[in-house]
């Protein structure tokens, strides 16, 4: 099996961190915003909040999933160039 280039895994470790990392975050941000608006009965900011965390959830899942199939397609590339 051929190494997968530095290039491409510094590329998708910048993707890890931009993309799946920073809806992470995002997700934790707002179950804040969700916990606060709960605390305040407030329940017009706890939907709003609530559909924001569903909106950056759906965002991560996509990330994660081409992250995936991203991982898998370097590493057939890899063990093509090595056959």
């Amino acid at each position: 099996m051929s190494p997968i280039s530095e290039t491409a895994f510094a590329e998708f470790l910048q993707r890890l961190h931009r993309d799946a990392m920073q809806h992470a975050a995002s997700i934790s941000i707002l179950i804040a915003v969700w916990e606060g608006a709960h605390r305040r009965d407030d329940a017009n900011g706890e939907a709003e909040a609530a559909a924001m965390v569903r909106d950056e959830a759906r965002k991560l899942a996509q990330a994660l999933a081409s992250l995936e199939a991203d991982g898998h397609e370097m590493l057939a590339t890899s063990q093509r160039q090595s056959s």
